[in-house]
């Protein structure tokens, strides 16, 4: 996802989409109908998905209040910008000068997605610095602010898991206070769990 700086630039995250791409194919296999949200330039499904894309927090908020009402569950695995460039640049930023970016926070869309459809089953994902009583507080949280059914949550603070990686583990936290940790596995395999958990 990316916010612009001028019209080259741009400021982004590590996320490269793998989660998400994940569990869309794992639903696609299972025969649900789908529709995956993806940014430009992450990674591909391995199948014809139906996919609508998107670069910026704006045209992916557009993208899920159009299309949120058909579906039954969300996941919103997106490592959504929390902030964007208050006032951007015209043209291209000449490199032999020094500037100043005011960032702004960005208004959070997964807070409007059970306003927008109360019946819809959200399965949020949240990444932290490594999972303690702050974060899992912070899960707690934002489980409660969004109406979450259930928030994944991700520690990124090791390199062999999460962003860019194949890898991953995960802790499913539940509004009936239910915990599920899944150890290190593959994506793929993550996704069949979270799904088998959440939906069954």
């Amino acid at each position: 996802m990316k916010e612009r700086v001028d019209d080259i630039r741009f400021i982004g995250n590590r996320s490269s989409g793998k989660m998400g791409v994940a569990l869309a194919e794992e639903c696609y296999l299972h025969g649900a109908d789908v529709l995956l949200l993806r940014a430009k330039n992450s990674v591909a499904p391995r199948y014809l998905i139906p996919e609508k894309q998107f670069s910026t927090v704006d045209e992916l908020s557009n993208l899920i209040k159009l299309n949120i009402k058909n579906f039954d569950y969300i996941f919103h695995t997106a490592a959504v910008s929390d902030f964007k460039v208050e006032n951007k640049y015209t043209g291209k930023m000449s490199s032999s000068n020094s500037y100043s970016l005011n960032l702004v926070p960005h208004i959070k869309i997964i807070d409007e997605i059970k306003k927008i459809n109360p019946k819809i089953k959200l399965i949020a994902f949240k990444a932290e610095v490594g999972i303690n009583k702050v974060s899992i507080k912070k899960t707690k949280e934002k489980m409660k602010k969004t109406n979450a059914d259930f928030i994944i949550l991700n520690d990124i603070s090791q390199l062999d898991r999460g962003f860019e990686s194949d890898f991953n583990e995960v802790v499913i936290y539940s509004k009936t206070e239910r915990t599920k940790k899944i150890p290190l596995a593959l994506k793929s395999e993550i996704a069949k769990k979270i799904i088998t958990y959440t939906i069954s």
